[in-house]
């Protein structure tokens, strides 16, 4: 009776226990594949966190790729959490549809017409695609029960259970997980155009748009450029605010570049020159010698080119009791005194010449020189007796010579006058030269 009792304890005790492992497993067939995955891959974690060596280069990599592959189970989880179509169901949050199936010939679960996309050694769990390519995944599922996913919206993962990716993007397997990458259509930039080297092959092409009117807004100048082009206006132009092209007023701008007076032209600039004048250098002019031709002055007159102009000039009548000596190489000689013992203190010889000078001639210039023969015992002397407001004299003996120099600046249009008389000191005798300065209206 005993040992009827103690089998029959030993019994129900073995039929608990059964009981209690069946409710144990019983779970597992629902549960979530991609959760069993983050704990397991939490756990792995945990355990190179804790060794010692945890900071050294080949654990930091493997905890990196666990720390992406879990990112990317998250990731998945998300996105079939917001299928506004699953039913309601354990699975529904991750996206899943419930179909049920058949048994094929071999025993495994599939849907009708299925055919296998990848298989997973480790768990025996296979990702079918049926003839309406509709795609299913009996991982963790219950019998006769398949995980749908939305073909149109996803695509499986080659060679994994757990990956999808969005319809449009590549699943790759990189750094131990699986990652989508979205396609990108290449296209050219701006500025840039396809050219077709091969079905599938093209490069970008600089698109001229100076070439072409209709691409550019360019008044004047288009300059081109990899990928665009910049507007530009012709020398003389300005660009504006609004990119038109506006003329510069170089008179104004650059304080009359021309040396007598500057005529602003469209993207330019004329100089122009008073009469007896020839421009050159484009901004400078210079005086036309008008004495060059031998025609312009008659017979008996002289002819002194000034600046800007010429001057025909005859014999001036001498002083009274003087008469001009003439000769073939001196038309205009002096005027000599013609009775010497009336002569006294007057001077025996009078020359009369003529000069010409620009306007605005500076002070303590150089205007002539006076040269005389020097002679043994004999000694000269000189005194202006005529225009010493504008003119001094400087004796240069050693040279034999002297520097007729101004006193102040001389302006035109004017004729300066000056008169020097000139003494020996040995014969006693005196001469005078008259000097006239003509001086132009301009200063060049």
């Amino acid at each position: 009776m005993f040992n009827t009792l103690s089998n029959v304890q030993l019994l129900a005790k073995l039929f608990l226990g059964f009981c209690i492992i069946i409710a144990l497993m019983e779970p597992c067939a629902y549960c979530c594949p991609y959760h069993d995955r983050l704990e397991e891959l939490e756990r792995q974690r945990n355990e190179l966190l804790s060794m010692e060596a945890s900071n050294s280069p080949r654990i930091q990599r493997q905890l990196l790729n666990i720390e992406q592959e879990a990112k990317a189970i998250r990731r998945f989880l998300g996105m079939l959490e917001a299928n506004r179509n699953a039913p309601k169901h354990h699975h529904s949050s991750h996206g899943g549809v419930i179909k049920p199936t058949t048994t094929s010939r071999r025993g495994q679960n599939h849907p009708e017409s299925a055919r296998r996309l990848t298989y997973n050694t480790n768990t025996g769990h296979a990702v079918y695609q049926t003839s309406n390519n509709n795609l299913y995944t009996a991982a963790g599922q219950p019998r006769n029960y398949y995980h749908q996913i939305d073909s149109k919206k996803y695509v499986a993962c080659r060679n994994s259970q757990y990956h999808v990716c969005p319809v449009g993007s590549s699943c790759i397997y990189e750094y131990g997980t699986y990652r989508c990458i979205k396609r990108r259509i290449r296209e050219c930039g701006t500025g840039f155009r396809k050219q077709i080297i091969s079905t599938r092959r093209f490069k970008c092409v600089d698109i001229n748009e100076c070439a072409n009117a209709s691409l550019n807004n360019c008044e004047q100048i288009c300059q081109n450029f990899m990928g665009g082009f910049r507007c530009d206006c012709n020398p003389g132009f300005r660009r504006g605010d609004n990119g038109t092209c506006n003329d510069i007023d170089e008179c104004v701008l650059h304080e009359n570049p021309c040396q007598y007076k500057c005529v602003n032209s469209n993207g330019s600039y004329n100089c122009i020159c008073p009469d007896g004048y020839n421009i050159v250098s484009k901004v400078r002019c210079k005086d036309i010698d008008e004495c060059l031709n031998d025609t312009i002055c008659l017979e008996n007159q002289e002819c002194l080119n000034t600046y800007g102009g010429y001057e025909c000039n005859q014999q001036e009548p001498c002083e009274p009791g003087y008469q001009r000596r003439n000769t073939s190489e001196i038309p205009f000689g002096p005027c000599e005194i013609h009775n010497y013992a009336s002569a006294l203190d007057k001077p025996t010889i009078v020359s009369q010449n003529r000069f010409s000078l620009h306007s605005n001639y500076p002070a303590n210039t150089e205007v002539g020189r006076l040269r005389f023969a020097p002679k043994r015992d004999h000694i000269y002397t000189f005194r202006v007796v005529q225009g010493e407001k504008n003119f001094r004299m400087v004796p240069k003996r050693r040279h034999g010579y002297v520097s007729i120099r101004t006193r102040t600046k001389l302006v035109g249009p004017e004729t300066y006058q000056l008169k020097i008389l000139v003494s020996n000191s040995v014969s006693h005798t005196k001469s005078r030269v008259d000097l006239s300065f003509v001086v132009s209206s301009y200063g060049f």
